[in-house]
């Protein structure tokens, strides 16, 4: 974005008068940052990639060995392949001062290879942070696609906001640093410890337990808080026992994980004993071994619960299975006796859920799956030509009309017409078996009642 307040306009003519890499510079960068590599290929031939000689070896080299190029005298790390073309990238940063500010300058550089030729380089300045103590900060930064990383061309101020997008750690940093003096006072020594530059500098100045841990050399911890920092704010209290003995926790994460552990077993993790010492190792693993067993047990009795279960599932299952049989025959009975033929084919109610099942797995469809024999106003017929199965019809016994006919697969038969319309012209006796039941169902007592009737006349 366009310069706005009187800072960024004044930083804007900063940037412009930053001074290109020097020689000194640029040949650190391309021998210090990326690696030196010899490629061998199939045909014998090995190749020096940083300056493009090819030699051949009498004897054939294993894979990651250092040999030395005849020509440049370079170390170079060898690499059975057959590749002949190879890329390299990588960031590094330059720490310097302009004026008040502290300038962290980072540059993205590539390198790509052919064997047989020299490689061409390529190297432009992406970031630049402004910084200024107890003062809000400015990037300067070519813009980067957020889902792949990469940068564009054009570096112009970003938003602040954004900070987090151009917060790039410096995988090699230019060993001439220059830096203020602020930061030296607080600890500072020109070492990052695998923190970033920007958060370096801003804890230093806004963090207090920055600056304690890398006053205490425990930089292990000091990564830690800035990447994983919640671990810090809770063993705060602990860590500063650990200072006070002069113990150095080498392995912030399985320190913590060793912590954890205490709180889980209800060990002191206030007291030195516990978290300080030569064997912190050897009880990180006792711990372990202990809550493995514990997780063991507790996992064996989930299992015996899920056993449980699943028998307390299965039971009712078979329980609920039976039920829904009897009322399939309490519900449906009354048009078991219903018989429709012509000719050949035949039509009749399914009288059980075993006679479901079996049309299920005749026809391989869901009729049983899906316990249509629970349907209140469904009544499932079966069609058979000569005796063989052919085709499932479901009728709504509320609205009198066929919702469906299904063969092999949910497929429609040569026969479907067929068995559509007898079912249609005989829809009529579904129809008056339905009423009855109705009736019967509106005056349970009516026969008797007109039983008592006729005693009383008698």
């Amino acid at each position: 974005m366009r310069p706005r307040t009187k800072i960024q306009v004044r930083i804007a003519g900063l940037q412009a008068k930053l001074p290109n890499l020097t020689t000194k510079q640029h040949r650190w960068a391309f021998k210090d940052c990326l690696p030196h590599k010899a490629f061998r290929l199939k045909s014998g031939r090995t190749g020096c990639l940083d300056c493009g000689h090819v030699w051949h070896e009498e004897c054939e080299l294993i894979s990651l060995i250092e040999i030395e190029c005849p020509k440049c005298l370079t170390m170079l790390k060898v690499e059975n392949t057959r590749k002949t073309n190879h890329t390299e990238h990588t960031f590094f940063a330059i720490i310097d001062v302009v004026e008040e500010f502290q300038v962290n300058r980072f540059f993205e550089i590539y390198k790509y290879y052919t064997v047989g030729k020299e490689p061409r380089e390529y190297i432009k300045e992406v970031v630049t942070h402004w910084l200024r103590p107890n003062e809000k900060d400015e990037v300067v930064a070519c813009l980067r696609n957020g889902w792949s990383g990469n940068f564009g061309y054009d570096a112009q101020i970003r938003d602040r906001r954004t900070m987090h997008e151009y917060n790039l750690y410096a995988i090699h940093t230019y060993p001439e640093m220059k830096f203020l003096p602020i930061y030296r006072r607080n600890g500072f020594k020109g070492k990052f410890h695998g923190v970033t530059p920007y958060d370096m500098f801003k804890g230093l100045l806004n963090d207090p337990k920055t600056e304690t841990l890398l006053k205490a050399k425990q930089y292990s911890l000091l990564e830690h808080r800035h990447t994983r920092g919640n671990k810090i704010d809770r063993y705060w209290k602990s860590i500063k026992i650990c200072m006070r003995n002069k113990f150095i926790v080498k392995d912030a994460t399985s320190w913590f994980d060793y912590l954890a552990l205490c709180d889980y077993f209800h060990i002191d993790t206030l007291k030195a004993e516990n978290i300080c010492g030569k064997d912190i190792h050897k009880k990180h693993n006792e711990l372990v071994a202990r809550k493995r067993i514990i997780d063991a047990r507790i996992e064996a009795e989930r299992a015996i619960q899920r056993e449980e279960q699943r028998l307390k599932d299965a039971a009712y299952r078979v329980e609920k299975y039976e039920k829904d049989k009897l009322k399939y025959v309490q519900d449906k009975e009354a048009y078991f006796d219903l018989l429709f033929t012509d000719e050949d084919l035949k039509i009749y109610v399914l009288k059980s859920l075993d006679e479901f099942k079996e049309e299920a797995d005749a026809h391989k469809h869901c009729v049983h799956t899906n316990r249509y024999y629970s349907k209140a106003h469904s009544l499932i017929l079966s069609a058979q030509i000569n005796g063989i199965r052919t085709e499932t019809v479901e009728v709504d016994i509320d609205k009198f009309r066929i919702n469906q006919s299904r063969g092999l697969n949910n497929n429609n038969t040569e026969y479907h017409d067929r068995i559509v319309a007898l079912v249609e012209k005989n829809m009529h006796q579904i129809r008056k078996v339905t009423k009855q039941l109705r009736k019967a169902e509106e005056h349970p007592l009516k026969e008797f009642d007109n039983l008592l009737q006729e005693q009383h006349a008698a």
